[in-house]
């Protein structure tokens, strides 16, 4: 299986903070990634870094078996264009429709926009949001807003999709359907990775999990090598 990330010795300092301290692990294609870590441990970082928005201080990454570290500004936008982004803001537009929002990616990707409609609208009724299509963010509620924002990371059907903190702030109810719309998104095409805090729901959606700890990999393994872990603070942090 292709490998679809690889952080070679990675560092990031902001000023004279280091972040993340000579970090390296790598992602095959169709695994999905629980990313954990306490707060303001470089997590959100990471998909920074992943996404080419920041420059790593020192190390390389790779994405798409690109340097995305060394790749001129054309070759990285046409990475980024594989990469499906979910804010835990949900980072929509609040001057567009909920339809101009998702179709967005798409008009991006020189889609017609007759076209890009369409998909949308399908989407959209998959999700269940087929009356938002003419509303705008600021008019619907915090779970419609999230299945608006993962619709328009979903409709050009991504290579790797970044999830942070999806259910930030939902109900449970509101919460499970976002995880189902997530578990119906993965398959063996694409890679995801999930930070959050609430381990058994990301559990049922990853086969693998990440934690960063004090700046660097703590832990990396199954879960079933999880439940083994003995690294006190670790253990602590996660209350198990």
């Amino acid at each position: 299986m292709n490998s679809i990330i690889k952080f070679k010795n990675v560092s990031f300092k902001d000023n004279n903070t280091l972040i993340l301290d000579d970090i390296s692990f790598e992602i095959k294609q169709g695994e999905n990634i629980s990313l954990i870590g306490d707060s303001n441990t470089g997590k959100t970082l990471i998909f920074k870094l992943i996404s080419g928005l920041i420059k790593p201080t020192k190390g390389k990454i790779y994405v798409l078996n690109e340097n995305i570290t060394e790749v001129k500004e054309n070759k990285l936008f046409k990475i980024q264009k594989e990469i499906g982004l979910l804010f835990q803001n949900n980072a929509l537009f609040d001057d567009m429709t909920c339809l101009k929002n998702i179709t967005f990616p798409l008009l991006r990707r020189d889609f017609n926009k007759s076209e890009s409609e369409n998909k949308a609208k399908i989407l959209l009724k998959e999700l269940k949001l087929d009356n938002v299509e003419n509303l705008y963010p600021d008019e619907l509620s915090g779970g419609m807003k999230k299945r608006v924002a993962i619709a328009r990371m979903l409709i050009f059907n991504p290579r790797l999709l970044l999830l942070d903190d999806p259910t930030a702030g939902l109900d449970p109810i509101t919460s499970a359907k976002i995880y189902n719309i997530i578990k119906n998104a993965q398959n063996s095409e694409n890679t995801s990775i999930i930070i959050s805090q609430d381990l058994d729901n990301i559990f049922n959606l990853t086969n693998r999990i990440i934690i960063i700890n004090k700046s660097k990999i703590g832990f990396d393994g199954t879960q079933k090598e999880f439940h083994k872990i003995k690294n006190k603070e670790i253990i602590n942090f996660l209350r198990i």
